[in-house]
Parts: C-alpha cells; structure tokens; sequence
C-alpha cells in the first residue's frame, strides 16, 4: 500500500508523466529478488494465502518464489483489499473526493509549505482547477500519485490480470464507496496533517524504504514505511484499524466457503493488533508463515 490501492487505481504513476529513470528509485532496484511474507489460513475444507503487496515494483523484479507460484496455481479466486473494477472505483471516488466552495489550495496547508504545494500542484497530471475541486485527502493522494517514476505494477495489478484472464473469479473485501467513505470521514484537521506530510516528504526516496523490507519479508519495516507515507494522526491510524477489522473479518466470512483463494492486501493490512492475521487468530483459525 502505497497510499491504498484504491486511490493508485485511479491515480498511479501510470497515468501521470514518467520521470527520468536517472535517481528513479525503480530503475535502481531494477532486477531485484524479493522474497515477501506469505501466510496461510486453513481449516478442514478451505485455505485462504494471505500475500502483503506494494503498488509498485522495479523492472525485472523476481518475486514469484516457488511458495507463491504454487499459491497462485493452487488458487481458485483472487481476494484483492478493494474492488479490481475502474468503474466501481471511479464511482466510489467521483462520490466522496470532490465538492464546491472549498479553501483555495494554499490556504489548505502552513505557510512554510505554500510554494511546496505550488510547485507539485503545477507538475501535476490535473488541472489546477480540478485539484482546488478535490477535499484535502483526495488532494494528498492525488499529489503523491502524480510524481513519475519508471515502476512497473505492483503484485496486485498483475494477478488480477492472470486470475481474469484464466477466468478465475476476483473479488473485493471492501466496497469503493467504503474505502473512499473512510477518508471523507476524516475531519478536515486531519486530512490537512495527511496532505502536510506529504509535502513534507516531497523529493525523498519513500519507494526504496517500503520496496526493500517488503522484498526482504520484513512486513513490520514495510508497512512503517507505507504509515510514513500517509501520516500518523490519530484519526488516521484509527481509520487503518477499522479497515483491518473490516477486512480480517470478510476474511473469516471467506473461510465458511470451501476451496482456496489467494489473498493480496496491502502491506499495512498486516501490522499491529488488529491486523488481518491477528484477526482470524483471535477467531480460532490457525496461521502458518509459509514464506
């Protein structure tokens, strides 16, 4: 998770303008192997492999170990965090990110941070009228989606081609308009803290600090490095909490259902006390680490 892989389907780097490969963090990994955190779930009819997934990946990248090639065989449907579908997500967003009457876009943040949001606004792949359209968070993940780079799609991206194209069913664990609803939920206090640390970390090398420790199987490094990207308010981080509880128990609803599905959510859906493992843990279910 990036930001959340609803926001990249609408507003990933794929549609934005490419920066050069030179300092691209993607172009320097390029060719690396990556060995993530795989789990799995099972009782006495239904297994369910849980994958943690980042919304980018660098070219050449060896991530499909013998684990997770037999995961993706093995399975009978794919089980993403939000829905695969661009007109469900457009729908959703379209319904929550934008309004009328809103402060201008200097106005949203600090003053030390004005010519920060000037200067991405103007690189941006929008219009300036349509971002001072957008409600603070919308405008967060729009910005830090619009910075280019030379990824190639992340794991999510490319199963859910396989699974469709083998005609393998693909389904969500949240609805658009939950995922987008979440953040209009947000008070405009906190949706400003999360667009201020994005400004804030404007021109670093955020992909590198999540791509290494998720291609290493170090999750709890992974997902520290997608908190940093969002911010920790305490609004925010509740907002993650109700989202891992949302998902973990659609999880344990899934486990009524015989077969087996592979499970790609975002990294930060497996972190903390209430994340998707614990969850079905704190069910009765049992959860190995298989990679």
């Amino acid at each position: 998770m990036m930001l959340i892989r609803a926001a990249i389907v609408l507003l990933s780097a794929l549609a934005s303008v490419p920066a050069q490969a030179l300092g691209d963090p993607c172009a320097k990994l390029a060719g690396l192997r990556a060995r993530p955190p795989v789990w799995e779930v099972r009782d006495a009819d239904t297994k369910i492999i849980l994958l943690p997934s980042i919304n980018a990946l660098p070219m050449n990248t060896d991530w499909r170990s013998k684990s997770v090639e037999a995961a993706i065989r093995s399975a009978d449907g794919l089980l993403l965090d939000s829905p695969a579908s661009l007109e469900e997500m457009n729908a959703g967003y379209s319904k929550h990110a934008f309004s009328s009457g809103l402060p201008p876009l200097k106005d949203r943040v600090r003053a030390e941070l004005k010519s920060v949001i000037a200067e991405m606004a103007a690189h941006s792949y929008l219009q300036m009228q349509r971002l001072a359209q957008m409600k603070t968070w919308a405008l967060a993940i729009t910005l830090t989606s619009s910075a280019g780079n030379v990824c190639k799609p992340g794991p999510t991206w490319i199963l859910q081609d396989e699974f469709h194209r083998g005609h393998r069913a693909v389904d969500a664990l949240q609805s658009s308009d939950e995922v987008f609803g979440d953040f209009n939920n947000l008070s405009e206090g906190a949706q400003r803290k999360m667009l201020e640390d994005v400004l804030l970390k404007a021109g670093q090398d955020q992909l590198s600090e999540l791509i290494k420790p998720w291609a290493s199987g170090n999750i709890e490094q992974a997902a520290k490095a997608a908190q940093r990207q969002i911010g920790d308010s305490p609004e925010l981080l509740a907002m993650l909490d109700l989202e891992r509880t949302r998902l973990g128990t659609a999880l344990e609803r899934e486990m009524a259902n015989p077969g087996t599905k592979l499970a790609v959510l975002g990294a930060l859906y497996f972190t903390g006390p209430y994340s998707v493992i614990e969850h079905l843990k704190s069910r009765g279910h049992k959860a190995r680490r298989i990679q």
